[in-house]
């Protein structure tokens, strides 16, 4: 139920951003309003409390991102306060920031590492991954020493893995089948 609530927000938040050409600008904006929010989740609570006033959360909203948000992404929290919606606020972003990079031909990509990767390394990656699908890659690089060394990459529905954590479990499966007679 939640994500069917917030997918319809966040494509009503889409199409009129993209009818006023301010989509860039939008999504600066809700990332601005998630950044506050995350570093305020008392406000969180706030806006989502049954027992506050619409008028107060609006008043409050107001006074938080007058100077930091443009209108569209203004109004579109007045619609969320005023539909007790404000719970589903963080999805409607997740899923308005997922319809911005479909729009904009965009996949992100997340590479594991045993050790922290270059820059030099981490644009070879993404240059090879946007060749072979076609998209423009946004790279988050993390780090996980258990690996022991090579690399995972997530993109999309697809895993590419080709550490030497995961070459050293097929080696011991292949062990295992091996019967020696």
């Amino acid at each position: 139920m939640v994500e069917i609530v917030a997918e319809r927000y966040a494509k009503a938040l889409f199409d009129a951003a993209l009818d006023q050409k301010r989509l860039d600008e939008t999504l600066n904006d809700s990332r601005t309003v998630r950044r506050v929010l995350d570093e305020n989740p008392d406000l969180v609570r706030f806006l989502s409390m049954p027992n506050v006033g619409v008028e107060q959360k609006l008043d409050a909203a107001a006074r938080i991102f007058r100077q930091s948000i443009g209108e569209p992404l203004m109004g579109f929290l007045h619609v969320l306060i005023r539909a007790d919606r404000t719970a589903h606020l963080l999805q409607v972003f997740d899923a308005f920031e997922d319809m911005y990079r479909v729009h904009n031909r965009q996949a992100v990509a997340v590479v594991t590492s045993a050790k922290e990767l270059s820059a030099e390394e981490l644009d070879k990656i993404r240059v090879t991954l946007s060749k072979a699908s076609g998209k423009e890659i946004l790279l988050e690089s993390q780090v996980d020493p258990s690996l022991i060394g090579g690399v995972v990459v997530r993109l999309d529905d697809m895993i590419y893995d080709n550490s030497i954590k995961s070459q050293l479990s097929r080696l011991t499966r292949h062990l295992r089948d091996v019967r020696i007679s």
